[in-house]
């Protein structure tokens, strides 16, 4: 349990290191920039392990798949 909350803070924290690419019908998101997300994981204190990476990679998945059906519904801005 206490993993899932370390995850979610981290996950949280990292609002704002999404990595989109932008083209001709807007901007879709990607994924993380990881070297940001490792940046917060060192200024928080958070040790790197597998299963907190997969924890963020599955996060991931999620916020760039709720971030792309966000923008298609503004018409792809």
């Amino acid at each position: 349990m206490a993993g899932n909350i370390i995850a979610y803070d981290i996950w949280k924290s990292c609002d704002t290191c999404i990595k989109y690419l932008a083209g001709m019908g807007g901007a879709v998101a990607v994924g993380y920039d990881w070297p940001a997300v490792e940046a917060v994981m060192r200024l928080k204190r958070v040790k790197t392990h597998p299963l907190l990476f997969m924890k963020l990679k599955a996060l991931e998945r999620v916020t760039v798949k709720m971030l792309n059906q966000r923008s298609e519904a503004n018409g792809g801005n």
